[in-house]
């Protein structure tokens, strides 16, 4: 099934290798971009000439698609919720429109019935013709019954067909099916040697071995990755002085031998398994999987007329049946390993996912920095795996063990230090926090932490506060008024002068000064403690210090946006020092904000 529109949306319901893929694209802002396009893969091994039910409803943006009643919820890319289409929906393949999204695609060689879309039944609209079917091409009201007539080999399993003897000429093609990587697909004792036709690692390979007044051997060998459970059609032919073998009807990559060989064929053919004992006996012995389409010298051997025959040229098969299964179809690795199966089991690959186990279930990580530490390990960077073999994949994180208590750290993209320059009120910067962890993730470790925290410093040189006074002025000084009798609105061009400071009567252990330190010192913030002296009370304060902008904080107070007291009992003051060139000084000039919650005066 197929529509298209105008403007990029479309969705495309196809068979590929046996699966069934649905192609569905609402459109993104940005016009004929892929950001919009979602693609969902469901079933496996649906060429089994069965009837299979699809059912595939959309609102909005969600949808669900039903295959044999194994329903996936999902939802589309981009940003839209509406499939525009035009007016044309086709089924079975798509009509040429002059739009570069419309070939490439074959089409369907099947059956289909009971086609509805939105309400309409539009099998019987055709079959009415209450639709225009100029455009429909080869188009039947009838299922005709495939001619193939499949045959299922276990491992001790063979079909022995008769074929002309004493001939310099073999003739032989057919179509297999398996997951096992090895095994005997074809096999003749020729008159004066034999011939093999095996799969080996993937690839079919075909040996010849002639023995009589010359000795000769034959070697060629195509196609990769053949036991991949599709069906894969094998052709061999030779006679004097040429051998050639196609896979799957490729005919430019077919390979050709011009060794000189003469041969006369036996008249007996075994397929799927060779089990006498002989001197010419095959590498391998027998096959798992199916065959179809059996031809021997260029006729179609009809397998129906074998299995009714009185003469026993089968043993051990399920003819007209391929007994298939897809072990990897759901996938039973877990944390994104690879499935492959043979045609008895299925193994995963967890390779690079940090699982191990048969079905990659065990993390192979510990669960935090603790566990590490218990290992007897030092700081540094570990992978970890909060929830083990849970959902959540393993990450990496910096453990801290030099305190009592061990420290996790989750980092991010930005690196120390991030320089900025040229940020102002009219363009102002953004940076951009990604952590190397999902929200997920970093739930997993915080919900199991005693403590956490998370930290962003801003540090300065050289820089003035709030960028100018005019700022200040406007912000600052007018909120501060407000809440505090002892602040003036006098602005000088480079200094801020303040009247005196008073504190309150209670006395404080110590006052902490935080601030951009000189360039002479760094640009890292210090803090400063400085112990509380009571001749501070109703006196200017005047300390010596180097901070380009020092904040003083009294002790258990709460600070936020520089002015305002969010903690009923204590007092919160901010002191910005201005000083535009010189640094260290004593003579430095505070502009004070105070605000006193507690009704105690200031």
């Amino acid at each position: 099934m197929h529509g298209e529109g105008q403007q990029g949306d479309y969705i495309t319901l196809e068979l590929r290798r046996a699966k069934l893929v649905l192609l569905i694209n609402l459109g993104s802002n940005q016009y004929g971009s892929i950001l919009g396009h979602t693609s969902v893969t469901s079933g496996s091994l649906l060429d089994d000439h069965h009837w299979h039910s699809v059912v595939i409803e959309r609102y909005r943006r969600n949808v669900n698609f039903t295959l044999d009643r194994h329903t996936q919820h999902f939802r589309t890319n981009g940003e839209f919720d509406h499939l525009d289409l035009d007016y044309e929906l086709s089924f079975g393949g798509m009509p040429f429109s002059g739009k570069p999204s419309s070939g490439g695609r074959k089409n369907f060689i099947g059956c289909m019935e009971s086609i509805h879309y939105n309400g309409e039944n539009i099998t019987d609209l055709v079959r009415r013709r209450k639709l225009d079917t100029s455009s429909f091409r080869n188009l039947t009201f009838s299922c005709v019954e495939p001619h193939t007539f499949p045959v299922f080999f276990n491992a001790t399993s063979y079909v022995q067909l008769p074929g002309r003897s004493d001939y310099n000429m073999i003739s032989v093609s057919f179509q297999f099916r398996t997951w096992n990587p090895s095994g005997l697909l074809m096999y003749s004792a020729l008159a004066d040697g034999m011939l093999e036709v095996a799969l080996t690692e993937g690839k079919v390979s075909v040996h010849i071995n002639v023995t009589g007044k010359k000795n000769t051997r034959i070697d060629i060998s195509s196609g990769s990755g053949l036991n991949n459970g599709q069906w894969h059609e094998v052709r061999f032919l030779t006679k004097e002085n040429f051998a050639m073998l196609t896979i799957d009807g490729d005919e430019a990559s077919a390979v050709r031998t011009n060794t000189a060989i003469q041969i006369k064929t036996g008249g007996t053919y075994y397929f799927g398994g060779y089990f006498r004992r002989g001197s010419s006996a095959p590498t391998q012995r027998s096959f798992q999987g199916c065959m179809q389409l059996i031809h021997v010298d260029d006729q179609l051997v009809d397998l129906n007329s074998v299995e009714q025959s009185s003469l026993r040229f089968f043993e051990n098969v399920s003819l007209d049946m391929c007994a298939i299964i897809d072990r990897c179809m759901p996938n039973h690795c877990e944390h994104g390993g690879g499935c492959t199966q043979t045609w008895d089991s299925f193994s995963c690959a967890c390779d690079r996912t940090g699982y191990t186990g048969a079905t990659c279930h065990t993390s192979v990580y510990e669960q935090s920095c603790e566990a590490y530490k218990h290992l007897g390990r030092s700081s540094d960077s570990y992978w970890i795996d909060p929830d083990g073999s849970g959902p959540l994949g393993p990450f990496k994180v910096t453990c801290n063990m030099t305190e009592d208590k061990v420290w996790t750290t989750v980092m991010n993209s930005l690196p120390q230090q991030a320089p900025i320059s040229g940020s102002s009120r009219e363009s102002r910067t953004v940076l951009q926090l990604n952590y190397s962890a999902t929200m997920e993730q970093v739930s997993a470790i915080t919900d199991s932490a005693e403590h956490c925290e998370q930290r962003v410093a801003y540090a300065c040189r050289m820089s003035r506060l709030l960028n100018t006074p005019d700022y200040l002025k406007a912000h600052q000084f007018e909120r501060a008024k407000s809440s505090s009798p002892f602040i003036s609105d006098r602005v000088g061009q480079n200094s801020f002068d303040r009247p005196p400071l008073r504190f309150p009567s209670r006395n404080f252990n110590s006052v902490t000064i935080m601030g951009c330190m000189s360039p002479e010192e760094g640009s890292s913030f210090r803090p400063r403690v400085i112990p509380w002296k009571p001749s501070w009370r109703g006196n200017r304060v005047r300390e010596e210090t180097d901070f380009g902008l020092a904040v003083l904080l009294l002790r258990s107070a709460r600070f936020q946006n520089g002015n305002i007291c969010q903690d009923s009992q204590h007092l919160s003051l901010d002191l910005k020092h201005q000083a535009p060139r010189a640094l260290n000084t004593v003579q430095d000039t505070f502009l004070a904000e105070a605000c006193s919650m507690a009704g105690e005066a200031v």
